[in-house]
């Protein structure tokens, strides 16, 4: 019977375990449609459902400035089937003079519960992969003990040193987030300004991110918190605590679209990667993609 084999090394803070899990079908300041996102967003949906870890939250932007609002606005004129402006006010609980839009639908995925799921659906093997096992003979794969057909690397910023595909044009962007507690906001929407307010775990938030291209190491820094605590103070009228301050490097890249193919000289060596920010919406998708791949060379 085939069998997949999953080799992950158990880490707390790897860039899944610390993102958002946010879904949004429009990107950038500009508010451009999402690439590929009419086919990868139903993919996306039917494959979190399985794992109830998936609920629609849609993003409420409070536009920092006029620009952004034209843009938004832009957009609706250009009829997005995804833009609209949002009618509440929401001034109790931000201080803000603009208008403010909402993207529809957004969803918001509980990334951890999903991770668990998998691994228990799986044959999962907790271990740092050692490239220096890795052989591959007559069509083969073979690492210590396991024979296998074929291996993919969906190991993140580390396939960027692997020597399969360290010639693809990797651009690691390192992201920071804090986690506050704070037990009267409400927990319906998404809330976008200069940083997103995404309701996670009971009373807890995910505030962020950070894009930075330009970084040291992975770990969090006293820049970031003193910056978004400064914000925080300015823009959210509730009473808040932190809780945590979380970060690691995203495996963005140059062109800004994932990778997923094989090797062209191994063609069992493939990689699913380079997703940047937009992993949760692209992994379903395009990991099924490789999988009927894989199928129909069968």
């Amino acid at each position: 019977m085939d069998k997949d084999i999953v080799l992950d090394e158990y880490k707390t803070n790897t860039a899944s375990k610390v993102a958002s899990g946010i879904i949004n079908p429009v990107t950038g300041m500009r508010y451009v449609k999402t690439w590929m996102v009419d086919e990868a967003m139903p993919a996306a949906i039917k494959a979190y459902q399985e794992f109830d870890c998936i609920e629609q939250k849609n993003i409420l932007e409070i536009f920092q400035n006029s620009s952004a609002e034209a843009a938004f606005k832009k957009r609706i004129n250009e009829q997005y089937n995804y833009v609209k402006m949002h009618s509440n006010n929401w001034n109790y609980v931000f201080n803000y003079n603009s208008s403010v839009g909402e993207i529809n639908p957004c969803y918001l995925v509980d990334v951890n519960t999903f991770l668990q799921q998998q691994k228990i659906k799986t044959i999962s093997v907790e271990e740092k992969f050692d490239e220096t096992f890795l052989k591959v003979e007559n069509d083969k794969i073979f690492y210590k003990d396991i024979i296998a057909d074929k291996i993919i690397f969906c190991d993140g910023i580390s396939s960027s040193q692997n020597k399969y595909f360290k010639h693809l044009p990797f651009a690691p962007v390192k992201g920071e987030a804090l986690i506050i507690e704070c037990k009267i906001f409400n927990r319906d929407y998404i809330f976008n300004n200069k940083y997103s307010i995404v309701p996670w775990k009971d009373d807890l938030f995910w505030v962020g991110a950070s894009f930075e291209r330009d970084f040291t190491d992975e770990h969090p820094t006293t820049k970031f918190r003193i910056e978004t605590t400064n914000w925080l103070n300015n823009f959210l009228k509730l009473p808040y605590k932190i809780i945590d301050h979380i970060s690691n490097i995203r495996p963005a890249n140059i062109s800004r679209k994932p990778f997923f193919s094989f090797n062209l000289t191994y063609k069992n060596i493939g990689i699913l990667n380079g997703m940047g920010s937009k992993g949760v919406l692209y992994t379903p998708y395009l990991a099924k993609q490789l999988a009927t791949e894989i199928t129909q060379e069968a």
